[in-house]
């Protein structure tokens, strides 16, 4: 949980507000700032069967929170039921086009296939998410349409002590840019990824 009445700030709280909309629209009992264990969360969402606990970052807080960040995980994914989601609050960009479930779509290439350059940063880095999908272009070819846009992909890195673990202990969080451009059939879902770049430069600035 971040508060403060920077631009931080006041990014973090938008994008609060956003998720807890979009949460409710999908049938979750959300509550915000809700007390689990030692930890207050921005966003704990409920249904049966599931705990979705949710922290939100701005990009410039990810590095200075990541040892918070890595003890929250492990303790939301020791809960029964328990998930923890990392979603990064960008600056905000002007947006007119929406691809419903892109987001996933690509969260679900970039999990399966390991991009190059996220594997090159360490084979066991673990995708968060892809957040504020920006399509920037729109093109129908046949029966598909193409979509080339903007994201961002938030992942967590496990540091040389906790490397080959899988809950998140000792792991580092950041979120890189990435651009793509790919087919969807007419239920959209994915049949081509013509491109796919993350941009990994700003490790180790």
């Amino acid at each position: 949980m971040e508060r403060n009445p920077t631009l931080t700030g006041y990014l973090h709280e938008l994008k609060v507000q956003e998720l807890m909309e979009s949460l409710k629209q999908q049938g979750y009992t959300v509550a915000r700032e809700q007390p689990l264990g030692r930890y207050r969360f921005d966003i704990v969402a409920e249904k049966p069967g599931k705990t979705l606990v949710v922290e939100v970052k701005a990009g410039s807080t990810l590095r200075a929170g990541a040892r918070e960040l890595a003890s929250m995980a492990e303790y939301v994914r020791s809960l029964p039921d328990g998930e923890f989601q990392l979603v990064v609050a960008p600056p905000p960009q002007e947006r007119n086009i929406e691809v419903a479930g892109l987001a996933e779509v690509l969260r679900a290439w970039v999990a399966d296939h390991h991009p190059r350059e996220l594997h090159d940063l360490s084979a066991g880095m673990r995708i968060e998410g892809i957040h504020d999908v920006d399509v920037t272009e729109i093109r129908v070819d046949r029966d598909q349409m193409i979509a080339a846009g903007r994201a961002s992909v938030a992942v967590s890195v496990p540091n040389d002590a906790a490397s080959g673990r899988e809950d998140g202990v000792g792991a580092m969080y950041d979120s890189f840019p990435l651009a793509f451009e790919v087919a969807l059939d007419r239920e959209l879902r994915l049949s081509e990824v013509r491109s796919l770049s993350i941009d990994t430069a700003s490790v180790g600035r």
